[in-house]
């Protein structure tokens, strides 16, 4: 569909923490980045990470909250 609006196609977040002991270098920060996209089809989450550790599945749902899609809306 053709519009003369502009569409937001795109919405990242990037977030870092501390590293930890499982890892091969425990002093490197990690990061997880946490994107919406809409290709015609609609939003979808897309999540793109090296390691990201948490013992809380609540820390992981904290950040998932902080895009909403835009049907969610």
């Amino acid at each position: 569909m053709k519009t003369d609006k502009p569409e937001l196609e795109k919405t990242t977040l990037i977030f870092a923490q501390d590293g930890d002991e499982g890892q091969d270098e425990p002093d490197t920060a990690q990061e997880i980045k946490i994107e919406t996209e809409n290709i015609g089809g609609g939003d979808y989450y897309v999540i793109s990470t090296d390691r990201w550790a948490f013992d809380n599945i609540e820390d992981l749902v904290k950040l998932l909250k902080h895009i909403t899609l835009r049907k969610e809306k």
